[in-house]
């Protein structure tokens, strides 16, 4: 007689007491979608994890985000984008300062040419 197989759902049920085919949010079955097989595919992703969780653990302690940076970065591209390029970097200045640092344009004087 050969030895009964259990399912790797079964394991983790009894070992953690958890059941994984059940979604914790609605109670409802969850089905396999896919199963990765090949080490290479999970290679890359453990990686990235390897190289960010430094920061994700230090929010948990400082409570601190780089996410105003991340914004202003993103709102700076768009200027650089939607411009096509600025002549001088004085202009550029004054744009970034426009949309990102409340910059009110009828406190400047224009300059005669």
């Amino acid at each position: 007689m050969t030895p009964r197989r259990i399912g790797w759902a079964s394991l983790l049920a009894r070992v953690f007491a958890i059941d994984v085919t059940v979604c914790s949010k609605c109670g409802g079955r969850m089905k396999i979608v896919e199963v990765v097989t090949d080490p290479g595919a999970i290679a890359t992703p453990r990686r990235g994890l390897r190289r960010t969780t430094p920061g994700i653990l230090s929010y948990y302690t400082h409570r601190l985000t780089n996410a105003f940076s991340e914004g202003s970065n993103g709102v700076i591209e768009r200027i650089k984008n939607t411009a096509r390029g600025y002549r001088n970097l004085k202009s550029f200045k004054t744009a970034i300062f426009f949309h990102c640092g409340g910059l009110k344009l009828e406190n400047m004087t224009l300059a005669s040419g």
